[in-house]
């Protein structure tokens, strides 16, 4: 019987639900932001009622089509890339709409966007009960059915708030980048799952091993030592190449901190079809570092903007319990340090005068004309009304 798989981090759920609620966010504001403009699009296009229709009935038709068909899509191709292609492919679907110089254009345009939202739509809450165990998929569909409810909501608002603007295109193009947001974030998220040294599943001599969440060591594959498997090691790539065994890789074979010590190209390497941004200084791959690093920084925002957001909650719900007193003390222990910056400031300033003045003269004195510096300065005469005014 093959192994069951290892259970998946902790944190790597809620970057699910943080991904996926970006995604679905998108698709469903655009479900109801375009009812809003459709006199607005009738007008610009001049084109019937019969005719314009189909920019919302093609959309939905298209929505209902894909469905079904996404969970073919996910068991032939995998959820996660089918999911990020989905989302793509809604993306390119808003730029061709709000480029579009003509109703036909338009309406194929929103049959793009409806075939590739229905195919990541309900791929988002599929990805959302695999992440979670079974007894957290509820607080996960609660957090998930929020947007749900949200995106309407305020779908109708953006879209008459950009029609009385005149950005009637905008309604389209504000999809594309949060959708590319929501694609990278996608990718960054699931870095694991796009670019890793080992493998997703590996089938050896019958039995099946997961290397992506469980490295098994060498001497499982027919190796010499009981260390980590590197699968860049071409003893194991030949081992994997004979008959009824295979390796499932990722779209990139390497980590962040990966390194293939078998490359024959001494780093830093060029761009090549191994590694398509090249490699540092140390042989690690440039793309996958990249990846890992958004991933990094994204969630380092987050994470800094929620803090700063619970931490002003805070701060107003403490002044508003106990009156003025916080705030009153507040602000005295910041007007002392506001007005010893302001002393320091202002004594760096003369500092800098000093210093300028010192130097102009050393300048003049290099120039042999040190006498019209320390001459006393001309002010010049006072007109005749100034003067009068001032004798009075």
């Amino acid at each position: 019987m093959p192994p069951s798989p290892p259970p998946i981090p902790d944190n790597y759920k809620y970057r699910v639900l943080v991904s996926v609620v970006f995604g679905v966010f998108m698709v469903v504001l655009d479900s109801t932001v375009v009812n809003v403009a459709f006199q607005t699009l009738r007008h610009e296009y001049g084109a019937s009622l019969s005719d314009a229709q189909w920019i919302i009935s093609l959309y939905v038709l298209a929505l209902g089509v894909a469905t079904p068909v996404s969970g073919f899509l996910a068991d032939r191709f995998g959820i996660k890339r089918t999911y990020i292609t989905g989302l793509a492919g809604f993306v390119a679907g808003s730029l061709l709409c709000g480029l579009a110089p003509s109703l036909r254009l338009l309406v194929a345009a929103r049959a793009l966007q409806g075939l590739a939202g229905g195919i990541a739509l309900p791929l988002g809450s599929a990805q959302l009960l695999r992440a979670f165990p079974p007894h957290e998929q509820g607080k996960a569909l609660g957090l998930f059915g929020i947007v749900l409810v949200f995106a309407p909501a305020i779908g109708p608002v953006l879209g008459g708030a950009l029609v009385d603007a005149g950005l009637w295109r905008w309604i389209f193009f504000i999809n594309v980048p949060i959708g590319v947001f929501g694609v990278l974030l996608a990718f960054a998220t699931l870095a694991e799952l796009v670019s890793n040294e080992r493998p997703l599943a590996a089938r050896y001599q019958g039995e099946l091993f997961f290397p992506i969440v469980s490295n098994q060591p060498e001497t499982t594959f027919g190796g010499d030592f009981r260390t980590p498997t590197d699968w860049h090691d071409p003893f194991i790539r030949e081992r994997f190449a004979q008959e009824g065994n295979w390796a499932l890789f990722t779209l990139n074979p390497y980590s962040a901190n990966s390194v293939n010590y078998f490359d024959k190209v001494p780093a830093p390497a060029p761009p090549s079809r191994q590694n398509l941004l090249g490699t540092d200084d140390s042989g690690r791959d440039m793309a996958a570092r990249l990846l890992y690093g958004f991933r990094v920084s994204v969630w380092f925002g987050f994470a800094l903007t929620s803090a700063a957001v619970l931490l002003g909650v805070l701060m107003g719900a403490l002044q508003g319990y106990f009156g003025g007193r916080i705030d009153l003390g507040a602000q005295r222990l910041g007007n002392r340090r506001i007005s010893k910056k302001m002393r320091i400031t202002k004594s760096v300033q003369h500092r800098l005068i000093a210093l300028k003045a010192g130097f102009q003269y050393s300048v003049r004195v290099l120039s042999g004309s040190p006498e019209e510096f320390c001459a006393p300065p001309r002010w010049p005469a006072a007109s005749p009304a100034r003067s009068g005014r001032s004798g009075r």
